[in-house]
């Protein structure tokens, strides 16, 4: 089957268990007539959702609805199976779009017409088996540990096998997060991990492939794909750029504004930062709380003063567009190479205004293929986020800059406490 030019696929794993990470994948593609993908963040959100799959079927001969024993697949149509949608590029480079785990009660048969019935099929990605798993109440001796065993302290007290770290990855490099704290587990995965990722100032979320990323900062910040664009948007298509949707482009003059940062760490001392004059001008105020792992005050501290340097200022310019994939070669690409969290270049000319131009971070990407009804057409709607904070940051300027990459501590005292 072909969506436009290129092959795709929708594959299941009917008879693995759903920890193993080279299953045998069989095509339900005959089959499918509809595919809706999400990943990445709704506005306003500090923590990636997780990301979710919903597939229509045809399902006229009853094949994928669980309670009928006579159906082809009736006794594999458990919950969490693992499922994926995959892809190749103009390079003939196969992609993956998505890969995670059919919900619990993730299947659903509706009949239509006589002869006729539809199911749906719902999955979500490796957050949502995170999300299962409660850690047993015991001492961990993390306090000056590096994240990335801090981490692995975590999955093994959930009893991660040795293939799960395969669904599992953190880009750390040789950085030693000396402040961690010592703290005692007891309670779920995903709430740890977020919290491990928020002490750090990195970032949680799971790529295309269906493997969570742990980000440390220092990855966060100079990672290539965050440097410069990797594509190019435009209202006008013009110079190469993809031409997005001139209508679906949605704007905001305060697009995510925090007004203040109150964290805590193990002194149990709150730190509060607040962003002097955004609550004025925008009539909002919007308090992010968080407790982290951090020992000590000044570490706690910086983090808020991170906080406040990338989601203290209003912005204006663009946070959403849409695009049709199958438009041109760099379009589809775009679809299935672009990655949460990479660099954008958006030009986009508003009613009497010159043409602007704005570098973003995707943060969400939804794509929608309906196969049945519009086999050529595969739309894709990016939510996106400013990267100039981030430029600032780098540069130092009169925003906060990272001492060394040794430690990868942040400049106090640029902002007010």
């Amino acid at each position: 089957m072909t969506t436009g030019w290129r092959t795709i696929d929708v594959q299941m794993a009917f008879s693995d268990d759903p920890l193993i990470w080279t299953p045998t994948w069989t095509s339900i593609l005959p089959d499918v007539k509809s595919i809706k993908i999400i990943r990445g963040w709704q506005p306003g959100n500090r923590f990636s959702d997780t990301g979710s799959l919903v597939l229509g079927v045809d399902d006229s001969n009853g094949n994928y609805n669980p309670a009928n024993s006579f159906g082809s697949h009736f006794g594999a149509l458990t919950s969490y199976r693992q499922v994926r949608v995959t892809a190749t590029d103009s390079g003939n480079n196969s992609r993956t779009m998505f890969r995670g785990h059919v919900k619990p009660r993730g299947y659903a048969s509706a009949t239509q017409l006589p002869g006729s019935a539809t199911a749906t099929m719902s999955s979500a990605d490796i957050m949502q088996m995170l999300a299962r798993y409660t850690i047993p109440a015991l001492a961990a001796p993390d306090a000056g540990a590096p994240v990335g065993t801090v981490f692995a302290n975590l999955l093994a007290a959930a009893g991660f096998t040795t293939d799960w770290y395969n669904f599992l990855h953190w880009s750390l490099g040789s950085m030693t997060y000396t402040d961690i704290a010592g703290s005692v587990y007891g309670d779920n995965l995903l709430s740890h991990l977020q919290t491990l990722s928020s002490s750090d100032g990195g970032v949680l979320y799971v790529d295309q492939n269906g493997v969570l990323q742990l980000e440390q900062r220092l990855n966060a910040f100079f990672d290539s794909t965050r440097a410069s664009p990797q594509y190019t948007f435009a209202d006008n298509g013009t110079g190469g750029a993809i031409l997005f949707e001139r209508d679906s482009l949605a704007q905001d003059y305060a697009y995510d504004v925090l007004t203040e940062a109150l964290y805590t760490g193990a002194s149990g001392n709150p730190q509060d930062v607040t962003a002097a004059g955004v609550g004025g001008i925008t009539g909002i105020t919007n308090v992010d709380q968080r407790t982290l792992y951090c020992r000590d005050d000044p570490e706690v501290h910086a983090r808020a003063e991170l906080a406040l340097a990338l989601y203290g200022s209003e912005y204006y310019g663009p946070i959403a567009l849409r695009y049709e994939a199958c438009e041109s070669t760099t379009a589809f690409d775009a679809m299935l190479n672009l990655d949460l969290r990479e660099r954008v270049e958006v030009f986009y000319t508003p009613p009497n205004v010159s043409t602007l131009g704005r570098d973003l971070f995707a943060e969400r990407m939804e794509i929608d293929i309906p196969i049945e009804q519009s086999p050529n057409t595969a739309t894709v709607t990016l939510g996106l986020t400013p990267a100039g904070a981030w430029d600032q940051l780098l540069a130092g300027g009169a925003f906060l800059a990272l001492d060394n990459a040794t430690t990868g501590k942040l400049n106090t005292g640029r902002l007010a406490p």
